[in-house]
């Protein structure tokens, strides 16, 4: 019952001050997020609608905005764009900030999970951006099908319907365990592009816990045509399968985040780092996009 209360979004509200300083102090979480969160800095504003579930708003309500993933450069990337897709959007983070960075770009974001594509269409419309930014309730792999997409729910919230956690994934063997499965639409990336008789991307996020790779794999021959910049995150386990489907790729640049800069590295060390997970997979016309941010 008090759990119910405290993430009720209007107490939720209220208590983040007081959670926000006792983090400061003493680097400790009284609570998750809850409701809607505001974010500004210098450039854009907008919002977030959340629960308590999802890790992306919980980290940056506590540890800043720049601090997540991509978000302190991810400005350079979408000004720079005119086609991003989206896939393993989530909530939509980085869909809201590529259509607020850039009001000409156009976004596709893909997310199957029940709970987070409910939330991604919460945060599309309210931050005004339906016309710049289309959903897409299917997960991107390297077939047209329907698969069981693994749901992992937070053990300490079995109340609640729509879990937002990352792990959610077409695998089951990696990553936060998965508590319940269930059937989603599934689409080749060419598959995709043909429907929408879309001819050119050129920024790239994939995000699909563990199976990053089978996307890849599925289409080399349309990511040689288009060259887009990529936004990838390698862990561990599949990197080894990475590492040889990116090793006929000719003047790409391999690049890990390692905040505030981007450290080149060559392609046997892609996907091996114990705690950086996060790459970009630059080609070298798009180099300029990021060069200011590569330790020298």
């Amino acid at each position: 019952m008090l759990l119910r209360l405290i993430y009720h979004p209007i107490i939720n509200q209220l208590l983040r001050p007081v959670a926000k300083l006792n983090y400061d102090l003493r680097k400790k979480e009284l609570l998750s997020v809850s409701g809607k969160l505001n974010f500004q800095t210098k450039d854009i504003q907008f919002s977030l609608q959340t629960n308590q579930t999802c890790f992306v708003t919980k980290y940056m309500f506590y540890e800043g905005f720049e601090a997540y993933e991509y978000n302190w450069l991810f400005k350079d990337l979408a000004q720079n764009a005119r086609c991003f897709l989206d896939v393993g959007a989530n909530i939509g983070l980085y869909s809201v900030l590529a259509a607020k960075y850039n009001p000409q770009i156009k976004v596709h974001a893909f997310e199957p999970g029940l709970g987070a594509v409910n939330f991604l269409r919460k945060n599309i419309g309210g931050n005004q951006i339906g016309k710049q930014v289309q959903v897409h309730e299917l997960a991107m792999s390297n077939q047209d099908s329907q698969l069981e997409f693994h749901e992992a729910a937070h053990p300490k919230f079995p109340w609640l319907k729509q879990n937002l956690n990352g792990s959610s994934s077409l695998q089951a063997e990696h990553g936060r365990s998965k508590s319940k499965a269930y059937n989603v639409n599934v689409r080749r990336l060419g598959s995709f592009l043909a429907q929408q008789q879309l001819e050119q991307f050129d920024l790239l996020k994939l995000d699909t816990e563990h199976t990053e790779q089978l996307i890849i794999a599925d289409s080399q021959e349309i990511l040689a045509a288009n060259r887009p910049l990529i936004m990838i995150e390698i862990y561990p386990e599949i990197a080894d399968e990475i590492q040889t489907l990116l090793s006929g790729w000719s003047a790409y640049h391999f690049l890990r985040l390692e905040r505030p800069k981007l450290k080149s590295i060559n392609l046997k060390e892609l996907g091996k780092h114990e705690t950086h997970v996060n790459y970009l997979l630059v080609p070298d016309e798009k180099l300029n996009w990021v060069s200011h941010y590569i330790s020298k």
